[in-house]
């Protein structure tokens, strides 16, 4: 289906150039200063919520992915892995759907 493929692809760009764009306004006022990143993240109850929310989400696409490659048989699957953890949940995930998708269609 061409559309869902479409949808993936356009969910990857902004899952990459919205969260990052954040990240990049944070660097740029606050430096590369890891000790005031972790400081934020425990700043309030609404942003250790959101950040553990994120970091759940993060495993469970890591797990749907393992589960589901073996029936999918999605190749490079590791590369959506590796994506959710250094650029996103909102990256990883479309990619990896977007590669099964591929994948199915074949």
């Amino acid at each position: 289906m061409r559309s869902m493929k479409s949808f993936y692809i356009v969910m990857c760009v902004f899952g990459l150039i919205l969260p990052w764009y954040q990240l990049i306004m944070w660097i740029s006022e606050n430096g590369l200063n890891f000790y005031s990143f972790v400081d934020e993240i425990f700043l309030n109850r609404i942003t250790l919520a959101g950040w553990t929310d994120l970091m759940l989400t993060a495993i469970i696409i890591v797990a749907f992915i393992l589960y589901d490659r073996i029936r999918s048989g999605v190749k490079y699957f590791y590369i959506p892995i590796i994506c959710t953890f250094f650029i996103g949940a909102s990256f990883g995930l479309p990619l990896y759907l977007y590669m099964r998708e591929r994948r199915l269609n074949e």
